[in-house]
């Protein structure tokens, strides 16, 4: 947020609309400028933004799954039509694609957290030895863990989820069952990708992996480390949102409506014809999230 081209200060200031002669404008009020407290507010951006960063990517992921839920009931609902009216078979593809933006999701909040974290506190933090013990322990003790994570690696060398969609019905049972499976010899065609203990697995499993049955497993362990990793952020987060969640009180300022913001003005000079400010919102809706899960 420094200024390396100008000279001049931050200031915090509160944005509200204002209507006159049948026409909004804003007013831009200036509250303080304080040099610690401008210092701590720019601090505390940072933390915020990290967090959250850190719950839009957990948010993409549980929002790709459940686009993966919603193309399998599609799957069920359009072979349904295939006995009552003759439609053509659905086809595997759309679960393929879905399966993939998972994967995707999946390593973007992999990569992400570890990025962050040793940005954050040092390549030999304590902070980012201890999530990444996290990441070992889940993986070393989930197979539905290490199949999703490996399985990322085959497509990016490979392809698509080589999935393969079957539906089933028993005598006893009316609902249609949808089957979802990946062939193991398949998977075994590319065996680098895979390393030494889970191809040894895949080798032990049966001819067709469920994917339902991988996917519902490996999500478990997901939540787990996703909220980890979101409470880590939140505690890391929590003193500047507790600083920003208190300057309507501290200065006054209307408890709704407005905007918070810090404002850089520039030293005194001769009045320009126009004046273009740079400004940066106080992210007070993302403070109040975090504020909240700590009650």
């Amino acid at each position: 947020m420094k200024d390396d081209h100008e000279e001049g200060s931050w200031m915090l200031a509160f944005a509200y609309d204002v209507k006159e002669e049948n026409e909004n404008s804003t007013n831009i009020e200036s509250i303080s400028e304080e040099k610690f407290l401008i210092t701590s507010l720019q601090k505390a951006q940072v933390t915020i933004s990290d967090y959250h960063q850190s719950a839009q990517l957990i948010n993409c992921v549980k929002f790709n799954i459940g686009v993966f839920k919603e193309t399998v009931r599609k799957s069920l609902v359009e072979y349904s039509n295939i006995i009552e009216k003759n439609h053509m078979p659905p086809s595997a593809d759309h679960v393929s694609y879905s399966i993939l933006n998972i994967l995707n999701s999946f390593r973007a909040f992999i990569d992400h957290s570890n990025y962050s974290i040793s940005k954050t506190f040092g390549k030999k933090s304590k902070p980012l030895s201890k999530w990444k013990k996290a990441q070992t322990e889940i993986f070393d003790k989930h197979f539905e863990y290490r199949f999703i994570y490996k399985l990322r690696n085959y497509c990016q060398h490979v392809g698509i989820p080589p999935v393969t969609m079957s539906f089933s019905q028993t005598a006893e049972d009316e609902k249609i069952k949808c089957n979802i499976d990946i062939k193991t010899e398949t998977l075994l065609e590319e065996r680098t990708v895979w390393g030494a203990k889970l191809t040894k697995e895949i080798e032990n499993s049966p001819s067709l992996i469920s994917v339902l049955s991988v996917i519902k497993g490996w999500a478990k362990t997901f939540l787990e480390l996703s909220g980890m990793l979101i409470a880590f952020k939140q505690r890391h987060a929590l003193i500047g949102a507790m600083d920003i969640i208190s300057l309507r009180s501290r200065f006054g300022l209307p408890k709704h409506g407005g905007k918070l913001c810090i404002v850089f003005t520039p030293e005194d000079q001769p009045k320009p014809a126009f004046l273009t400010l740079k400004m940066h919102w106080l992210p007070e809706q993302t403070t109040n999230d975090i504020v909240n899960r700590n009650a």
